[in-house]
């Protein structure tokens, strides 16, 4: 991005390559290339000045160093970026920007769950999940003389026949439990959370 004079069909091909990869490393969150896209469109249009537009694209290119490396290209001359895993802290990375003012570091890091905490989510899952089948399995044991009721309300909390809110689903069992306040209290904790 040196200058905005005319580019050779090479400077295009590696430009679009370019664009290819940081597409392909961001095909599960494409919001993340459509910002890039976004801020280099800013920065071309001179909406942006290249310490912005290195400050944004750095947050987000910052875990990939072949992209980091490969975007050097479009840096005006006198600037730089290169990153590499933070050796002092886990799942965080350093930034070096080179500018024609001086160096600059800036430092990323992600939020990872632990092993232990990925266990307790699941193992709380599972609970929530035993839970709910025993309330389900409760109220059709309620409703015996009154299969309606159970059909209703296996009705009302299939996603295929119901696509309302957590609330709109509930005040509708509500109603229909309204003789079983214990399965309503029950249903309520589980599906909405609380009283």
């Amino acid at each position: 991005m040196s200058s905005p004079q005319e580019h050779t069909p090479d400077q295009k091909n590696v430009a679009l390559s370019y664009l290819a990869a940081v597409e392909e490393q961001f095909n599960c969150a494409p919001e993340h290339y459509h910002r890039f896209l976004e801020y280099m469109t800013q920065y071309n249009r001179k909406e942006i000045t290249a310490s912005s537009l290195v400050t944004e694209v750095s947050a987000i290119l910052y875990k990939f160093e072949h992209l980091v490396d490969g975007f050097n290209a479009f840096l005006p001359d006198g600037w730089t970026m290169k990153t590499s895993p933070d050796e002092k802290a886990p799942n965080a990375w350093v930034v070096n920007i080179n500018t024609p003012e001086g160096e600059f570091i800036r430092r990323y890091s992600e939020v990872v769950l632990g092993e232990e905490e990925e266990e307790q989510e699941e193992s709380s899952t599972k609970e929530e999940f035993k839970q709910m089948i025993q309330l389900v399995n409760d109220i059709q044991t309620r409703y015996t003389d009154d299969p309606a009721i159970y059909r209703e309300f296996l009705k009302a909390i299939d996603p295929n026949s119901n696509s309302g809110s957590r609330e709109e689903i509930f005040a509708v069992v509500k109603n229909l439990l309204h003789e079983s306040p214990d399965l309503v209290g029950r249903f309520q904790t589980l599906v909405v959370g609380g009283d």
